[in-house]
């Protein structure tokens, strides 16, 4: 099964790979330096906005970004839920993406901003973690709960826009650049369509 799930993923694997390798050469030319560029003026222009109720605001949503809610989900699915197929394919999902942060964020390298609205974690910035957890655990939670739904579009749109609000979080609070946030989002593409194919495998329902 393991090889056939390999072949299946095997274009998308290959993508997030040579995803990394541009990644990281990127980072190592003067491309780098225009993206710096673009990153600080969004830095500058969001700093003209900053505001206590805006800071309050978007805290709220980068800890919905955090570990704990997903793991609170997890935890009240495996409870509540009969299928606990549907949890047990949710959480190893997580772990895939949480795991993927860490080896990017390990090979790229990028330091976080200089200054930030919270504690920045030790890490390193690029990609945001939690834009790429988010993304992989509220899109697939989606799938697996919300997606044969006769309002599924309605929720999709709502965990979309917590998706954007989770990832412009990032850039506001200033622990992460834009450009973070939107390697996030293109490394994402191919993790989902691996998702959807081992989850289809997990849960035949879906």
């Amino acid at each position: 099964m393991a090889v056939k799930l390999f072949k299946e993923n095997f274009v998308s694997l290959l993508s997030i790979i040579i995803l990394i390798i541009v990644f990281y050469i990127i980072k190592n030319t003067a491309i780098y330096e225009s993206i710096i560029s673009f990153d600080n003026s969004v830095i500058k222009y969001i700093n003209s906005i900053t505001n206590e109720n805006r800071t309050l605001f978007f805290k709220i949503f980068t800890f919905i970004g955090d570990m704990y809610v997903p793991l609170a989900i997890i935890i009240f699915l495996f409870i509540f839920v009969q299928n606990k197929l549907r949890p047990f394919a949710l959480s190893i999902n997580y772990v895939f993406y949480a795991l993927l942060a860490f080896i990017i964020k390990s090979i790229v390298m990028r330091p976080r901003p200089v200054e930030s609205l919270i504690l920045a974690p030790n890490s390193s910035s690029f990609p945001s973690g939690h834009t790429l957890t988010s993304i992989g655990f509220y899109l697939v939670l989606w799938y697996i709960l919300f997606s044969k739904n006769k309002n599924k579009v309605v929720y999709l749109i709502l965990f979309i826009i917590l998706i954007i609000l989770i990832g412009f979080s990032r850039i506001y609070l200033g622990v992460h650049y834009f450009s973070d946030v939107f390697g996030a989002l293109l490394i994402s593409i191919p993790c989902l369509f691996i998702s959807k194919n081992i989850i289809n495998k997990l849960i035949k329902e879906i």
